[in-house]
Formats: structure tokens, sequence, C-alpha cells
């Protein structure tokens, strides 16, 4: 179930990106006058509300993974917990560790830096990949903990 959300999850919000994308020029509306962009939204307020909805509910849909796995959402948290515990492969973590620093970049749009709103889109579409990788291999069982050794005597017996 968790494999099945992490994947849904990914490709909702995607398809609600690029709708946005295309519909109502997002991300590029938030640099707009806010009257322009009321103008735009009551062009077409059925689909850019639809697409915002459909965004809300890819969201809303890794809510119970959050509860599900009791792990810290944070994909770097989550790849450092695994790298621990199960042998990953190399170019997944390689691609979630970029893709959480790409996403960082949009911290820096507000303060003008130029290519930081380009990088931090790249890094959600990288981060949506990932996503969905992760969710293939939660699919797969790729995380599932090892069996737990036979009971036995942990100790020699002394020589007599």
């Amino acid at each position: 179930m968790t494999g099945a959300l992490l994947v849904s999850s990914a490709v909702v919000v995607t398809l609600a990106f690029a709708g946005l994308g295309s519909a109502f020029d997002d991300p590029d509306v938030l640099g707009e006058p806010a009257g322009q962009v009321l103008a735009d939204f009551g062009a077409q307020p059925w689909l850019v509300g639809s697409l915002f909805a459909l965004l809300a509910l890819g969201a809303a849909m890794l809510a119970p993974i959050a509860l599900g796995t009791a792990r810290p959402a944070w994909t770097v948290l989550i790849l450092v917990d695994l790298r621990r515990r199960f042998a990953l492969p190399r170019l997944f973590a390689v691609v979630g560790l970029v893709s959480a620093v790409l996403i960082l970049a949009g911290l820096l749009v507000p303060l003008g830096v130029p290519g930081a709103d380009a990088t931090n889109f790249a890094g959600f579409l990288l981060w949506s990949a990932w996503i969905v990788w992760f969710g293939v291999l939660v699919w797969r069982g790729a995380f599932r903990a090892p069996a737990a050794p036979a009971p036995g005597p942990t100790a020699r017996p002394l020589p007599a």
C-alpha cells in the first residue's frame, strides 16, 4: 500500500503541476500583480481550481505514508536511515540527495538569485522521479527487515 501511495501521489502531483503550468502559467504567475492573477484565475476558475484541488489531493496522499512509516518525511533523513539498514543502490541515494539540494534552491527564489526557480523546478521533477523509484522499491519489498536468526546457545560450554 505504501509503495502504491508513493507512486500514485507523485503522478498526481506531477499532473497537477503540468496542468497549472500550461493553464495558469505556474510558477511564473507568482511574480505577477495580484489584479492580473485574479483576472487570469477568473477566466478559467473551474480548471485552475480543479488543478489546485488535484495538487492538494496528491499532497494529502503522502500523509498516510508519514504516519505509516513513523519516519521523518525529509528525503535526506530517509536516505540516511535506509543506508544504515539496507544496501541501497548508489544511484538511488545520489538521485535523492541531488533532488533535495536542488529543491533547497527554492529558498533563493525570493532573493532574486538567477536560475534558482528553474533549479528548484528541476529538483521537484527529479524528486518526483525519485519518489516513484522509492515507491517501486517499497512495493517490491526491498526494505523488509532481515529474518531473525534461529534461537540457540550463544556461548560454548566450558571444558571440563
